[in-house]
């Protein structure tokens, strides 16, 4: 059962070592690692599993052979000890395994696409924020006119990409286009990922600090989002509502490129009880159950798309108004037993986010509450992000910040304190904050969930 919590920590650090140890041995409770989620058993896990196991007990052995008894007791604490180095040993004896395995899948996914590049359209998306969302959109865009096919979840790697193109291969006749998600930690990996399925066209939804800890440095962010923009062959569409995009769209040699923006949409109102936005754009008038005003730039870049795709105005409106709220993405939620309206925006991670959240959250009528760990993986920038984020929520005219303590929750505060707001509360953990809810809500309020830091971030 400990290696097994020990290996969960592992993957969720994407098998890095150093965070991997930095966690293990500053979490010694290793029985108990596991608590906002549960450990995937992929092949590789399972390996990793059993060749840890397999060293322990060896080891152990070795000890019980050379020096009896006591040799078995004494390795038997020495290896408990050191189990998060036996699980890095484990791994680096498979990781040869491991490479060879990657580069036969993702030779095979190429292959398959290559026999059927000549019908196949292939859009890639990238960016800090809003993959998921102008994926959902431009997926709901194109349906109802091609034969779209869309990888699900979080499917952003190249491995996982190439995994999905494998397992879907018998649908590549028939399909028309494929929406692939390009995530990254570091410069290099979007470009792989261009290099295997070469795009045709590219969105850039945005660029932000998010994942700033694994890159170094903003600099590296937008070098690494840029390279979907180097790679696309027919166009990169980018957010010219973005500042990081434009500041630095002269610092890449582009040569067919579009720039949207939402600025160009008129008329834009809310519509009660969250039920969306309205806009009007080239004479048609359009309705979205997305809630974040910010979602309309990525409208703006989903319709200059389906446009190269030979798509009218009047063709995106019913397949707009059609697509629902995405889950965990400033998803509203009525209960109708308590009159308490949730917004649920737990896989949001990123500032601009936060604050996109926090404007939504101001439309609601009654009591303003936030629930939130705050943001991770921002390096030096933490403190400064965290300390306005605690000013946001005072500017804001956030009736109660709920704090899932941890090592950005001080942060939080001294940014509330700067602001003179005492209106918050700190728990120890999210389940103890999600069973004080019924206390604290009343009828009427509206309560933003805001991120959801996973095990190996507390």
């Amino acid at each position: 059962m400990i290696i097994k919590q020990l290996l969960y920590i592992f993957q969720a650090n994407f098998y890095e070592a150093k965070p991997f140890i930095r966690f293990a041995y500053k979490h010694l409770r290793w029985w108990r690692l596991s608590n906002r989620q549960s450990i995937f058993w992929t092949a590789k896990i399972l390996i990793l599993y059993f060749l840890t196991a397999l060293l322990f007990v060896t080891t152990c052995f070795t000890g019980y052979i050379t020096y009896g008894f006591t040799g078995l007791f004494v390795f038997f604490i020495i290896q408990y000890l050191f189990l998060p180095i036996l699980i890095l040993l484990a791994h680096a004896l498979f990781y040869p395994f491991d490479v060879a395995a990657k580069f036969i899948q993702i030779w095979r996914a190429k292959k398959i696409l290559n026999q059927h590049r000549n019908h196949l359209i292939i859009i890639g998306i990238t960016g800090s924020y809003g993959k998921t969302s102008t994926k959902e959109i431009l997926t709901a865009l194109l349906s109802p006119h091609y034969n779209v096919l869309v990888p699900g979840g979080n499917i952003n790697t190249n491995i996982g990409i190439a995994q999905f193109l494998i397992s879907h291969a018998k649908k590549l006749p028939q399909t028309t286009c494929i929406i692939i998600e390009m995530g990254a930690f570091r410069t290099g990996e979007i470009k792989k990922i261009c290099d295997f399925v070469e795009p045709d066209y590219g969105l850039i939804t945005g660029i932000t600090s998010a994942h700033l800890e694994k890159f170094g440095s903003l600099e590296k962010i937008i070098q690494a989002k840029f390279e979907l923009a180097q790679a696309a062959k027919k166009m990169v569409v980018l957010n010219g509502d973005d500042k990081n995009i434009i500041d630095h769209l002269n610092d890449n040699n582009l040569s067919n490129i579009k720039i949207t923006t939402k600025q160009k949409f008129t008329n834009i109102a809310y519509l009660p009880d969250y039920k969306g936005i309205t806009f009007t754009y080239l004479s048609n008038t359009y309705k979205t159950q997305l809630l974040a005003e910010h979602n309309l730039s990525l409208i703006a870049l989903c319709f200059a798309i389906t446009t190269e795709f030979g798509l009218k105005p009047d063709q995106w409106v019913q397949a707009l108004a059609a697509l629902q709220p995405i889950k965990h993405r400033l998803q509203p939620i009525y209960n109708s037993t308590a009159k308490i309206w949730v917004i649920d925006d737990s896989y949001n991670g990123n500032y601009n986010g936060f604050i996109g959240g926090l404007e939504v959250l101001s439309r609601a009528l009654g009591r303003k509450i936030v629930l939130t760990p705050g943001l991770v993986e921002l390096g030096s920038a933490s403190q400064k992000i965290h300390e306005q984020l605690g000013i946001e929520y005072a500017k804001r005219g956030i009736n109660q910040v709920l704090l899932i303590k941890n090592s950005a929750t001080e942060e939080i505060v001294t940014g509330l304190k700067k602001s003179n707001n005492s209106n918050y509360i700190i728990f120890n953990n999210t389940t103890i904050a999600h069973q004080s809810l019924g206390n604290l809500l009343k009828p009427g309020d509206t309560i933003l969930f805001q991120n959801d830091w996973p095990d190996n971030y507390f």
